[in-house]
């Protein structure tokens, strides 16, 4: 059955004026970036097992919290240290004092104080080593990503909008404890789940900010943790792919997906990592434009850019997996200016950072997930541009 197309409502809270630059679209040079493996850790059971990485975190001092959707009997949270060693396990699921709830949780880091925002509105404030805090609720709702800025929580939620013939439901953005949303996307379906559904994008940056956006725009602004004002746009103005190049990509992966021995070798992995071939491609005419953004190396943004972009720098939509592409934009208090395009080694998929590390996800032979830490270096151009920005 085919899928209605999504609609949807965007409201920033009014704010100063935005101004942001045009990027180059042709004869802009990648960043030659340079990456040192720091530690990587969870291939071996014996070690450290992981069932499924859904969050990692980068606190200011190096240390690194992995948040395992599926646990098993351990806890839901690893801190490992700045030489990748575990210095702290905690978060067993259950309803008790300390303990987390089950499934999918938004999670975030500021300074030592890390925020869970979990199923049915239960909000909780631990330290970096999982002393408790503070607990309380909010509106039930699916967390799909949070943030921690100037003490605030703020997070993405998914809420259901019931109508006389159908349930709605809707992305909506603004502070965690259910308070007057900043942005709210109405969906007609929920495909949220699929791999490749866009889906809302968060994360903090320095100067009590956040970066906020829906992946099927390559378009996010820049928004004050305190009031909501959207104070800058990051954006680029590139092309989409045809809608008919989407659909032939779309078919071949429902036809991989129900006979994966059909796959060639290295074709897309969301056909090598799906366990179920129903459900897990969407019907819409577009693929994400963005994909993730985290604040990264040496004090930039770094936008992974999604299958829905089509300039000279986009990855096969067959293999998307190949030298995944990034964007890197200097973010400054009135203006974004972008750098240009990078690439991380293969097979790595980043997921947080800071000023130096970036942390992210690799897969084994048996599909095994672990942790690798990269300590990154940027060219000195493009430090001395993050430095003039923290000098400010």
């Amino acid at each position: 059955m085919k899928m209605p197309k999504s609609r949807f409502h965007t409201v920033w809270m009014a704010g100063v004026a935005v101004v942001s630059t045009t990027p180059k679209l042709s004869g802009q040079e990648p960043i030659g970036v340079r990456s040192e493996v720091v530690y990587t850790i969870g291939f071996d059971e014996s070690e450290l097992f992981f069932g499924s990485i859904n969050h990692l975190l980068v606190a200011p001092d190096g240390r690194v919290l992995v948040y395992d959707l599926r646990p098993g009997d351990g806890p839901a949270v690893t801190v490992l240290s700045v030489d990748g060693d575990v210095v702290a396990q905690w978060g067993t699921l259950g309803d008790g004092p300390g303990e987390l709830p089950g499934g999918p949780v938004g999670i975030a880091i500021e300074n030592d104080t890390v925020f869970v925002a979990a199923a049915q509105g239960q909000l909780g404030l631990y330290t970096v080593l999982g002393q408790e805090i503070a607990r309380s609720s909010g509106p039930p709702a699916i967390f799909l990503e949070a943030s921690l800025s100037s003490g605030r929580m703020l997070a993405w939620r998914l809420d259901l909008h019931p109508t006389d013939t159908d349930v709605l439901f809707a992305a909506v953005f603004g502070p965690a404890d259910g308070r007057a949303a900043w942005n709210e996307r109405v969906l007609e379906t929920l495909p949220v789940a699929s791999p490749l559904k866009s889906r809302p994008l968060l994360t903090s940056i320095p100067g009590g900010r956040l970066v906020v956006g829906y992946g099927d725009e390559y378009s996010l602004g820049v928004v004050a943790a305190q009031s909501g004002d959207t104070l800058v746009k990051v954006a680029r103005a590139v092309a989409s792919r045809t809608q008919a190049g989407t659909t032939a990509f779309l078919d071949r992966a429902r036809q991989y997906l129900a006979h994966p021995d059909e796959a060639p070798e290295g074709w897309s992995s969301l056909v090598r990592r799906s366990d179920s071939p129903r459900g897990m491609v969407p019907h819409d005419d577009l693929l994400p434009m963005v994909n993730r953004v985290f604040w990264g190396p040496p004090g930039v943004l770094w936008v992974e850019r999604g299958l829905g972009i089509d300039d000279e720098y986009s990855n096969s939509l067959d293999r998307p997996d190949d030298n995944r592409m990034w964007d890197l934009f200097k973010v400054g208090d009135h203006e974004s200016e972008y750098l240009g395009p990078t690439t991380l080694p293969e097979g790595f998929r980043p997921f947080a950072g800071n000023s130096e590390l970036i942390a992210g996800v690799v897969r084994d032979d048996w599909n095994r997930e672990a942790v690798r830490v990269l300590r990154v270096t940027v060219p000195h151009s493009l430090s001395t541009v993050a430095r003039a920005r923290d000098r400010r």
